[in-house]
């Protein structure tokens, strides 16, 4: 447990680094491997932005979610609604947006990339693997629990 630990504080460390703090907003992407709806992406990025509406922070902090492929059954975002109870029509409606599909390109955008978990890190790092590049800005969900 300490080794994961330390494990996990470098990680969160290099991404804090790698962060160009002299900016006026942060964009985070939350990216999931697990189909049908990627619906763990989602969930962050739901949480994330109630989380930044309650502390005052949304013009500050904005989020995406996404798949590493294209969604396949999007049929499936009513059980994903139905995972969050006492929704809102507005949270229903975030809820509903699809994820975008992610790609290498989009570590030029975004500031941070917050895998859903290690399997998913790890199929980003592969991809990243054939450009030559391991961002600093790739994190996983877990380091931050």
């Amino acid at each position: 447990p300490h080794l994961v630990r330390q494990w996990r504080f470098a990680r969160r460390s290099r991404v804090l680094n790698s962060l160009d703090w002299t900016r006026y907003h942060l964009w985070v992407y939350f990216v999931d491997s697990i189909e049908p709806s990627f619906a763990r992406a989602r969930l962050c990025r739901y949480f994330f932005e109630q989380v930044c509406s309650a502390h005052g922070s949304s013009s500050l902090l904005y989020c995406s979610a996404g798949g590493l492929e294209a969604t396949q059954k999007p049929q499936d975002d009513l059980e994903l609604i139905s995972s969050v109870p006492d929704l809102h029509a507005e949270d229903m409606q975030n809820l509903l947006v699809p994820p975008y599909t992610f790609t290498p390109e989009d570590f030029g955008m975004y500031d941070v990339v917050v895998a859903a978990d290690e399997a998913t890190a790890q199929a980003i790092r592969d991809m990243l693997a054939a450009r030559g590049s391991d961002p600093d800005a790739l994190c996983v969900l877990g380091d931050f629990l």
